[in-house]
């Protein structure tokens, strides 16, 4: 029988005890497959989520996934700059989520750059300035036009075309969107969360973390 994934063991931690800490934490519901939570009045970001990734625990939110997301993270200088500030913490990281996708497109189906040649702060300023590309293509304006203007920006790089031949191929729709996105996450070893939870903190450090995060980016608090 095949075990679900969201309740697989990490360290005696389990995803499904780490979703309900989110919940709980931001007293949102959880959604998308149980995974996370979808603030309310957010201008450049959709959701934040919380998940095991090898000997760690993120907590993350992704702005300026989707055009308006964009135009409201990018046109805010403020909010790039505090992002920035915040990457200087040894327990938050900051990396380029560049990607092309489809509404409802689900994340492995999507073609994330995997080889660009720029730094979280050198793709985030120049986003600020490459605003205007920041739409639909259609399929063969994606192999032509975008593509080259990709690879000439330094958002991807050459070891990306076959996931971008790959990612044409199968596309179900007659055009994609462009999504400049920013993964910007808390990090906790194992065993700190092992030890919150076990000292019953877990849920009131997920409710900081969160905090921290709609704040510096500049988004509305949660409810108290």
């Amino acid at each position: 029988m095949r075990e679900d994934p969201a309740r697989a063991m990490v360290g005696g931690l389990t995803r499904e005890r780490l979703t309900r800490a989110l919940s709980e934490a931001t007293a949102l519901p959880l959604m998308g497959r149980g995974m996370h939570v979808r603030p309310e009045g957010t201008k450049c970001i959709q959701r934040i989520s919380v998940d095991l990734e090898g000997d760690a625990v993120l907590l993350s939110t992704f702005p300026a996934e989707l055009q308006d997301q964009a135009q409201a993270f990018y046109g805010d200088r403020g909010r790039v700059d505090r992002v920035l500030d915040l990457a200087t913490l040894s327990t938050w990281t900051v990396r380029p989520n560049g990607h092309l996708s489809w509404w409802l497109a689900a994340p492995e189906r999507r073609w994330y750059f995997t080889d660009g040649a720029l730094d979280a702060s050198q793709y985030m300023h120049q986003w600020q300035t490459d605003l205007g590309h920041v739409h639909s293509y259609q399929r063969d304006a994606v192999v032509t036009e975008l593509w080259p203007w990709l690879l000439r920006r330094g958002y991807v790089g050459e070891r990306d075309r076959t996931l971008m031949e790959d990612f044409v191929a199968r596309l179900p729709r007659p055009d994609a969107h462009l999504r400049p996105g920013v993964a910007v996450s808390r990090r906790w070893s194992l065993e700190e969360v092992n030890r919150l939870q076990t000292a019953g903190e877990l849920t009131s450090a997920i409710r900081e973390a969160v905090d921290t995060l709609l704040d510096t980016l500049g988004e509305p608090p949660l409810p108290s």
